[in-house]
């Protein structure tokens, strides 16, 4: 195990609290144990393996980032994530398979939207080799990596690639999972701050397509707006 692994199973333990870790597991209805430690001491762990470690390499960086999925406890991915922020200079492509690694180990909301959203998206965007390898996630068999390929759109405002997320959202629109329909309207409001027109009208064109919890959440943004 990397040290800086390690110091991350060391910080958690120190900083545990077992009843916000009941609180926690609670809340995200699983019975996965938790140290209970909350996201800005996760984000402060990062900072300090940082400080420790300031010149990983990008092969340690893959190390860390897997290692940190078999510490016993779920915040130990989530360090682990924040840790591969922090590293800002391997958030690029050549991180993308680690990346791609994690999202599959992804088994709920809380990682799997973190990777997706944080680091997944930003490298995706300045990637257009990637968009044949995201549509095939919306085929895929793991509904976490079909909602990744909605999420690995999201922040990319007027450089959203209109074609592959219209074709990725009417794919998954007439599934019936709770987390598609939300990522799906997720997607759309976010999209509705760069282009509300394009939205407006996705919705309206395809509203016998899309569920009703993707349509509400697709147009919250824009009827705020308007009742506003």
């Amino acid at each position: 195990m990397h040290p800086l692994t390690r110091l991350i199973h060391k910080e958690l333990s120190r900083l545990a609290n077992p009843e916000k870790a009941a609180r926690m597991q609670a809340y995200m209805k699983t019975d996965d144990l938790f140290f209970g430690v909350q996201s800005k001491d996760q984000e402060a762990i990062a900072k300090l393996a940082k400080a420790r470690f300031p010149c990983l390499t990008l092969e340690e960086y893959g190390q860390v980032l897997q290692e940190s999925w078999e510490i016993p406890g779920r915040e130990g991915a989530l360090v682990g994530f924040q840790v591969a922020r922090v590293y800002k200079q391997y958030v690029t492509v050549n991180a993308w398979p680690m990346y791609v690694n994690c999202l599959k180990r992804c088994a709920w909301w809380d990682t799997l939207d973190a990777y997706a959203t944080r680091l997944v998206s930003p490298v995706f965007l300045n990637n257009p080799q990637l968009r044949g390898e995201v549509w095939e996630w919306a085929g895929h068999s793991s509904m976490w990596m079909r909602r990744a390929s909605i999420l690995a759109h999201l922040k990319h405002k007027e450089d959203t690639h209109l074609p592959l997320f219209e074709d990725t959202l009417l794919k998954l629109a007439s599934e019936q999972e709770f987390f598609i329909r939300k990522a799906i309207g997720w997607a759309l409001r976010q999209y509705s701050y760069a282009n509300p027109e394009w939205v407006a009208q996705f919705v309206d064109t395809h509203h016998a397509t899309l569920s009703p919890l993707s349509r509400k959440e697709a147009l919250k943004v824009i009827q705020r707006k308007i009742s506003g």
